[in-house]
């Protein structure tokens, strides 16, 4: 866990295959006027991977105690992917504690049975033959854009080279929870906190339809489309992505603006 700055808490929720460390840029830029907390998940970076097989509610209850540790009572909950499945529990089960919620590449579906088949194989091979390289880069086709394997091979390179080194047991635990996530579809509309949902537009992971669903069914949420970027967007186009968590960050406290005026059009 890591914890810097002063100001509104955001708690920063990485997704699969990866770590904390995704979200370096937003933990340098948004320190300077918040307080910003990273922290691994079950069977990744830093974490304990040997209390066994875990839920999605289990990972909900981490999140509460990171908060508890550092006595924060409430804070925007920043998740990736599965990260956002978690944040999105603890706004249903402990919604006092969420101020605002954030979801990047993120749904509140169930996964489908063909995606949990292939989700399942790879877990498998992983934990058999370990995180070797040609699986690394297989994966790595649907993680990152098309647009990024052509213009910044070099980042999928990076991220390939710091995968060789994931705990391959752990990893398959949290796979095997992501595919046994239940739904949360029909319980969105309960949610009334303020929400943003940031999709990829080339994300064939969490496509951004799945994504307008969250919009669609949250009264207060709204969508934000990176361009040209992958499930991965934190890491393909990190200066994108602290720009938008910046804007709605401001938007909490000062409102909504006319983009083109600068006039508050909408209180917070």
């Amino acid at each position: 866990m890591e914890s810097v700055g002063e100001g509104t808490a955001i708690l920063f929720v990485h997704g699969l295959m990866c770590d904390s460390r995704m979200f370096a840029h937003q933990v340098t830029e948004l320190s300077r006027d918040h307080h910003v907390i990273t922290m691994d998940l079950r069977g990744h970076g830093q974490s304990d991977t040997s209390s066994g097989p875990f839920s999605i509610r289990d990972v909900s209850k981490d999140l509460m105690k990171v908060l508890d540790a550092l006595g924060i009572t409430r804070a925007i909950f920043a998740g990736h992917g599965v990260g956002g499945a978690a944040a999105l529990h603890v706004a249903l089960t402990d919604p006092d504690r969420i101020l605002a919620l954030i979801m990047m590449n993120a749904t509140a579906d169930e996964e489908a049975s063909g995606d949990a088949l292939k989700a399942r194989a790879f877990g498998a091979a992983l934990k058999l033959a370990g995180p070797r390289k040609e699986l690394l880069q297989l994966v790595a086709k649907s993680l990152f854009s098309h647009t990024c394997h052509v213009a910044h091979p070099d980042i999928v390179e990076a991220w390939i080279a710091d995968a060789v080194n994931i705990n391959a047991a752990g990893v398959q635990q949290a796979i095997e929870m992501m595919v046994r996530r239940p739904s949360l579809d029909q319980r969105l509309e309960r949610l009334e906190m303020r929400a943003l949902a940031i999709a990829g537009s080339e994300d064939t992971v969490t496509p951004w339809a799945l994504q307008q669903r969250l919009v669609d069914r949250m009264p207060n949420a709204r969508m934000k489309t990176i361009q040209r970027a992958g499930h991965l967007s934190p890491i393909e186009k990190p200066q994108e992505l602290t720009d938008l968590l910046r804007g709605f960050a401001r938007e909490l406290s000062e409102g909504v603006r006319d983009d083109r005026t600068g006039r508050l059009i909408k209180q917070a």
